[in-house]
């Protein structure tokens, strides 16, 4: 028979995968909508990008080596960048996983005493415009760090912070994504203190088009 605590730590750990798993095919349905320019499966695939930012801070806060977790993220990353040079338009830019690097960089300098906040960050939102997703990713990092056990303020800052950006820089598409936060709650709900009340599922108007890659 297991031990109690590794029964419950089990039990813990299935929303996470489960918030994974989800995240990993929204964002190969996200793929494929690109390549065949399918509006529907890039609404689907607004999804992914918060989730794995969500993931990332919940990895940040539980990881055994934050060194070691960024390393993993810089050789995927690495390796995912032909393949998302030769698949994306703008492959000039940096693929997500070097977006997600660089809010661990952030999220590290953050804890930091001193100046190297002072440093680290603003050198961070310089590096995010050589990224996929660019200074509203990096900025959606923090603000779901910064917020994390407080979801309603969580949902509102992350729905206006996505709104504002797709008003600036993105697709309409993008829209979408300001629906990802308390979906992504749901999903992981059951970790830590989050909870999720059912009105905070209520839709915002979004119309088609295209937006970044999840990649």
């Amino acid at each position: 028979m297991k031990p109690l605590d590794v029964v419950l730590g089990q039990r813990r750990s299935q929303p996470m995968m489960l918030l994974k798993l989800t995240a990993v095919i929204t964002m190969i349905l996200d793929h494929v909508g690109f390549v065949y320019d399918i509006d529907a499966l890039r609404i689907v695939g607004r999804f992914a990008f918060p989730a794995f930012a969500y993931l990332l801070v919940t990895g940040f806060q539980h990881t055994s080596s934050r060194r070691r977790y960024l390393v993993r993220l810089l050789v995927f990353a690495v390796f995912a960048q032909v393949p998302y040079y030769l698949l994306f338009e703008y492959g000039h830019q940096l693929n997500i996983l070097f977006t997600l690097a660089l809010g661990l960089c952030a999220l590290s300098a953050l804890g930091r005493p001193g100046v190297v906040p002072l440093v680290v960050i603003p050198v961070a939102f310089l590096g995010s415009f050589a990224v996929e997703y660019g200074a509203y990713g990096l900025l959606l990092i923090m603000i779901i760090y910064w917020l994390y056990r407080r979801p309603l303020l969580l949902c509102a800052a992350a729905c206006l912070l996505t709104c504002l950006s797709t008003v600036l820089l993105f697709a309409p598409t993008q829209y979408f994504a300001a629906l990802a936060l308390p979906l992504v709650l749901l999903l992981a709900r059951h970790t830590g203190s989050l909870t999720l009340p059912k009105h905070l599922l209520l839709g915002l108007p979004a119309a088609p088009g295209r937006a970044p890659a999840a990649d």
